[in-house]
C-alpha cells in the first residue's frame, strides 16, 4: 500500500497538522529515517535542520544519503531499511536529474511498493508526482519570485527544465502557493493544457496517500481541468 506525505514546508507551528498525519503513519515504530537532499549537503546544513525537526516530533534515528557528488551506492541497503524516507525541498529540475543519473527513481518506486513511508517536501513532493512540468507553467518561477521579494531582488527569469518523475500519485504537486489572480490563471491555463490536476498547498497544507486514497490536509486548492 502506497504511503505518501507531499508538503510545502515543515515548520512547527505551521505544519502541524502534516506533521500529526506522518506520526499516524510512524506510529509504531517512530523509527530511522533516512534524508536525500536536493544536492550535495557536504556541511550537513539541511540534514541537520531537517532531522532536528524530525526530532521534535520524536524520531532520533536518521540516515543522510547523497544522491549528488558524494553519491555512494553501497548505502543503497541501508537507504531501504529506513522506515520513511524524505526528498528534500530545492531546485526541482536538478533534483529529479540527481535521481535519474543515480538510477534512484525506480529503486525509490519499489520501496514505496515494498510499503516504505516516502515524505517530500516542496521540490521533493513534486518528484512524487507523474512530471515536474509545471515547473515550466508557474512553480519554480513562483519559488524565485517569493525568494527574491524576500531580498528586495529582481526575480531572475530562467526557468527549470522538465521531465519525467516517480509517477507515485495521479495529479501535480504545487507547493508555497499563494492565492492571487495571475497563479491562479497560470495554472489553470497549465491544468488544461496537460489534463491533469494540480493540487496547490500553502506552506501547512499538502496530502497525504495510503493506497489510493487521497487525503487533503488543510484543505489545499484544487484545479481540475476545463
Amino acid at each position: 500500500m502506497r504511503k505518501l506525505v507531499l508538503c510545502s514546508d515543515q515548520q512547527v507551528g505551521v505544519s502541524d497538522e502534516l506533521d500529526a498525519k506522518l506520526l499516524e503513519l510512524l506510529c509504531e515504530t517512530k523509527g530511522k529515517i533516512g534524508i536525500i537532499p536536493s544536492e550535495t549537503d557536504r556541511n550537513l546544513r539541511y540534514f541537520k535542520r531537517t532531522s532536528g525537526h524530525y526530532e521534535d516530533l520524536g524520531f532520533n534515528n536518521f540516515m543522510h544519503f547523497d544522491a549528488g557528488h558524494e553519491f555512494d551506492a553501497s548505502l543503497i541497503p541501508q537507504l531501504l531499511k529506513c522506515d520513511a524516507i524524505h526528498l528534500s525541498g530545492g531546485e526541482t529540475a536538478p533534483f529529479l536529474m540527481n535521481l535519474k543519473n543515480q538510477g534512484m527513481l525506480s529503486i525509490l518506486n519499489k520501496y514505496v511498493q515494498n510499503g516504505g513511508v516516502l515524505i517530500g517536501v516542496s521540490a521533493g513532493a513534486m518528484l512524487m508526482c507523474a512530471s515536474i512540468d509545471i515547473c515550466n507553467a508557474v512553480a519554480d518561477e513562483n519559488t524565485k519570485i517569493q525568494n527574491a521579494k524576500k531580498k528586495g531582488k529582481d526575480a531572475p527569469k530562467a526557468k527549470a527544465k522538465s521531465g519525467l518523475a516517480l509517477n507515485l500519485v495521479p495529479f501535480e504537486f504545487f507547493p508555497h502557493y499563494e492565492n492571487s489572480e495571475f497563479i491562479n490563471q497560470q495554472i489553470q491555463i497549465y491544468v488544461n493544457a496537460v489534463r491533469r490536476t494540480v493540487v496547490a498547498s500553502d506552506d501547512s497544507q499538502g496530502v497525504v496517500v495510503l493506497g489510493d486514497e487521497i487525503i487533503l490536509v488543510g484543505e489545499p486548492t484544487v484545479f481540475v481541468p476545463k
